[in-house]
């Protein structure tokens, strides 16, 4: 069967065999369902008109009237939901209250109310069919239209057939128990054809897919069937409609419909929160997986086209996406055996190197809307848009000079626009987060390449790792009454890590535990510059931690251009009173351990965001007093995110139950043992980040 499918849609379109296998997968199926649902469509229909009598309608003409007035508010009150898995497993499904009103409308007036339905289901993929500009969509309009014309009809006739043989009488007189049995018996009865029609819809839309790729993945059929159907299960609310109209009026019938509208329109805003949330997850979840790979990739980015044709897919919907390094080299293009972008497309990106989004969705309007706007074109050719087109530049993140401002690549990425519902969600932030993190595996790579080209590279590494440990202080203060240890063991010859601790005038000490957001000579350079401005600024602020990372962070964002943050840690000790006055920039809560008390650890937690990120933002200062046997344990993600040779995190829970164990062991003890476990647990997995401990202690009791 699949086959003479394909033979005729060959014969319909001649470049059949030329398009992707997901556009021939679709022509295939909406061809097959088209041509299935025609002659059961005719069949349906010939049931209907046997048993229509066009006097119901001329006698209850206003109420008729009515009726397509509530089910076009009901139809532009639809909800819906979004399945999604990879990219080419997306799914769409819509529903609204309608069956209430239709069974309601059945119970009362019979078979003659159908055509009123039909009549706004004509009305709704004629209006859709003239906005549709591919063959795609006209197709899949087609067969929506005929299969659901046939299924509508076919569920409400079986419904009205077993109402009558169940004894039933229209119009549906009151609630009582005799009324109402063969109505509810009769919905139960088109509910479960409607459970059958759809599966025979899914079935065949399967097995389509797997005709062509019996490895492609398919969206769950059980979670569709329910979101589509679940609302069918509300049609029974349609008995209480009808005998609401014969006992009560029509006013009382509108009300429970006017009700109707506004639970779909709550539905319907739950709807696009839902699509929203979930995508913004998806993005957030699959960029930091990428992240992450690429950071445990080989530096010289040559597993980045694998990585990308890896994560693309679960990031985010799309019909192509394209990732291109100026002027010609592909770094991922998705699906394979599509046409390339056309270069005019990436020759206009280079000459407007900013975030576009080309749209062509309607929007969402209201109840009302019954005009679309008109299509946008583009930019690049003045032909209309068929398909929503996202461009996102690629910009070097190298530092400084002319050259910062051209792109070194671009994104495009193109979504079919959806007739039934705008599901374009603000594709801004992932394109520009995904650009940067790639532009800066590119750029560690470029480094990474341009250090291998020298003899020295491993020598000068080396010197360079050890100037970067003299910024580390060669001996921590001695303070009578208190204990202070600390230690960093960097993951590379440099490191992004660094700890401090220094005298102010006044006669308290400065702590510092830093930590910069990557590794390598960019990182060092960074820390290089924090240590410093820290260091001068905690001199001339001696009180005020707050103060010290707000100018900190004022002065990295004026002399730096790099993409590179920085989480600190910042406290000034009294050592005589022991109170600690800390600002927390970000960086993992450090552990105050009571000498008295639970014994479970308390968190200092963040008192603002990163440094290096955001200009204009502030920090609070929390003051805390340390009392005899109190110590605190300041650490970086280094040390909580130290994995295993089995894959597994070392993990805070773990790091805070050794801290709480470990509570009454003086300073150095505790940070010897921490250490020890966290080496144990890595074992011969090797270290990926930079870890830094200090742990402060106050001594006595």
């Amino acid at each position: 069967m699949i086959a003479l499918l394909s033979r005729l849609a060959s014969r319909l379109w001649p470049d059949f065999v030329q398009l992707p296998e997901q556009d021939r997968v679709r022509l295939v199926g909406d061809l097959g369902i088209t041509l299935l649902s025609l002659p059961l469509a005719a069949a349906a229909l010939l049931w209907l008109a046997a048993h229509t009598d066009p006097a119901i309608l001329r006698a209850h003409w206003p109420m008729a009237a009515l009726i397509l007035l509530l089910g076009y508010g009901l139809s532009r009150a639809s909800f819906f939901q979004v399945s999604v898995g990879r990219a080419e497993t997306f799914s769409f499904s819509g529903a609204s209250l309608g069956p209430v009103l239709a069974i309601s409308s059945l119970l009362l007036f019979g078979a003659s109310v159908i055509w009123l339905f039909l009549l706004l289901t004509l009305r709704f993929y004629t209006v859709k069919y003239t906005q549709a500009q591919t063959r795609f969509q006209r197709w899949n309009l087609a067969r929506n239209f005929w299969f659901n014309s046939w299924v509508f009809v076919t569920t409400q006739m079986t419904a009205l057939s077993v109402y009558r043989l169940a004894g039933g009488v229209l119009p549906l007189p009151d609630l009582s128990w005799q009324a109402t049995w063969p109505a509810l018996l009769a919905v139960l009865a088109s509910l479960c054809l409607g459970i059958a029609l759809m599966a025979l819809l899914l079935g065949i839309q399967r097995r389509v897919r797997h005709s062509f790729n019996p490895a492609a993945p398919f969206p769950e059929i059980k979670r569709i069937l329910i979101f589509s159907l679940s609302p069918q299960v509300a049609a029974f609310f349609g008995i209480m409609a009808a005998a609401l109209y014969t006992q009560n009026g029509v006013w009382a019938f509108l009300i429970l419909m006017a009700g109707l509208i506004m639970a779909s329109l709550v539905a319907r805003r739950l709807s696009i929160a839902a699509m929203v949330g979930q995508q913004r997850t998806r993005e957030v979840t699959h960029l930091e997986r990428l992240g992450r790979a690429i950071i445990t990739s080989p530096p010289d980015a040559s597993r980045l086209p694998e990585l990308l044709a890896d994560y693309l897919p679960e990031m985010f919907r799309y019909r192509q996406v394209e990732i291109r390094l100026f002027p010609d080299h592909t770094l991922a293009a998705l699906p394979a055996g599509l046409p390339p972008t056309p270069a005019e497309v990436w020759a206009w990106l280079q000459a407007h190197p900013t975030y576009h989004d080309i749209d062509p969705s309607p929007s969402d309007q209201g109840l009302f809307h019954l005009k679309p706007a008109a299509a946008p074109r583009l930019p690049w050719n003045n032909r209309p848009a068929h398909e929503r087109v996202v461009l996102s530049p690629i910009f070097a993140s190298e530092e400084g000079g002319p050259a910062a401002e051209a792109p070194i690549g671009g994104i495009c990425l193109s979504q079919e626009t959806n007739l039934y519902e705008n599901l374009a969600i603000d594709m801004q932030p992932i394109m520009q987060a995904l650009a940067a993190q790639i532009a800066s595996a590119l750029h560690s790579a470029d480094i990474y390449h341009r250090t291998l080209e020298h003899e020295l590279v491993a020598r000068e590494l080396a010197v360079a790792g050890q100037i970067q440990a003299t910024f580390l202080p060669r001996a921590l203060p001695a303070l009578p009454g208190w204990t202070l240890a600390a230690t960093l063991q960097p993951a590379r010859e440099t490191s992004g890590d660094f700890y401090d601790a220094f005298t102010l005038p006044d006669g308290k000490l400065a702590l510092v535990v830093a930590d910069v957001a990557d590794k390598g000579m960019g990182a060092a350079l960074v820390m290089a510059l924090s240590r410093t401005l820290l260091r001068t600024y905690a001199l001339e602020y001696p009180t005020r931690p707050d103060h010290v990372l707000r100018v900190t962070n004022r002065r990295i964002l004026a002399d730096t251009r790099s993409d590179l943050f920085v989480s600190v840690f910042y406290a000034v000790l009294d050592p005589d009173s022991g109170v600690l006055t800390y600002a927390n920039a970000g960086h993992n809560p450090p552990f105050l351990l009571r000498r008295q008390g639970s014994g479970r650890a308390e968190l200092l937690t963040r008192t603002g965001m990163v440094l290096g990120v955001m200009r204009g933002v502030a920090w609070e200062a929390v003051t805390l007093p340390m009392q005899p046997g109190d110590s605190v344990v300041i650490y970086s993600d280094g040390v909580s995110d130290a994995l295993n040779e089995g894959g597994e995190f070392f993990g805070e829970e773990r790091l805070q139950a050794l801290v709480e164990q470990r509570r009454h062991s003086p300073a150095t003890d505790l940070l010897a043992a921490l250490l020890t476990a966290q080496q144990e647990f890595v074992g011969g997995a090797g270290r990926f980040d930079d870890a830094t401990l200090m742990v402060l202690q106050r001594q006595g009791a």
